[in-house]
């Protein structure tokens, strides 16, 4: 069967997931450990230079798919429903999922700094498989961990300031270009999808998946940038109402 790996709580991996769930390709899904999980998707990918990160696909046929868009993409090809890519707004779809990336690096490394002073938010980071009578032990991996991100995504640069006004900007643009309605142009696309998903970094959706642990989610919220968009929030919960499978 198909395999997606990927993090459960990451907004990248619901991208794929979401659209994999969308089209009804079967798949099944592979958690994936940050750091202790490195060695075993080079080997399985067969990616032994430059690199590696999840989602990543690994179709029944031996294909491998790197990255949310492509994932969804090459699940366009083999499944059924509506299009998220139609072809006639692919411009402007890829151009709306990269203001989306945008948004989710930015933050990733609000959230990665913040997590690097939240001890509680470093335990709920912890894999599952530790037991809650050794996690307080365990604390040290969940710091390496944070270290391990903050060098992979180069979280260091840039002061949080410009990161928010980052993402201030961005929302700025969707809000515009919705200008009041539900969708960019008229079906529900990748576009919106991207754009809702993104904004787990601004305040993480209640009610679906994939759902944060306090402290993560105290870490991941931007309450300023709550307030000033809630018309995008209530956007987002609308288009999860609707279009989540």
């Amino acid at each position: 069967m198909n395999r997606l790996i990927a993090l459960s709580y990451s907004p990248w991996s619901e991208k794929a997931r979401w659209a994999l769930r969308h089209h009804g390709v079967p798949h099944r899904e592979v958690e994936y450990v940050p750091m202790l999980g490195t060695p075993w998707l080079r080997f399985t990918t067969r990616r032994f230079s430059g690199r590696v990160t999840v989602p990543t696909l690994l179709s029944e046929s031996g294909e491998v798919v790197m990255d949310s868009c492509d994932i969804a993409r090459w699940a366009e090809g083999r499944g059924q429903g509506a299009p998220l890519f139609p072809a006639e707004h692919l411009d402007a779809i890829l151009h709306w999922n990269d203001r989306s990336e945008r948004i989710l690096a930015a933050g990733r490394a609000l959230a990665t700094r913040r997590t690097s002073d939240d001890a509680d938010a470093q335990l709920e980071a912890l894999p599952a498989f530790i037991p809650g009578a050794v996690r307080n032990l365990a604390r040290p991996m969940a710091q390496m961990g944070v270290r391990y991100f903050t060098l992979k995504y180069d979280t260091g640069t840039g002061t949080e300031a410009e990161r928010l006004e980052g993402i201030h900007n961005e929302l700025l643009a969707l809000r515009q270009a919705l200008s009041g309605g539900d969708t960019l142009w008229g079906p529900f696309t990748f576009a919106e999808l991207s754009m809702a998903v993104a904004l787990q970094f601004v305040e993480p959706v209640e009610g679906h998946r994939p759902t944060l642990a306090p402290a993560t989610r105290r870490c991941w919220r931007q309450p300023e940038l709550a307030r000033e968009f809630a018309d995008l929030l209530a956007w987002r919960d609308t288009v999860y109402a609707r279009h989540q499978p």
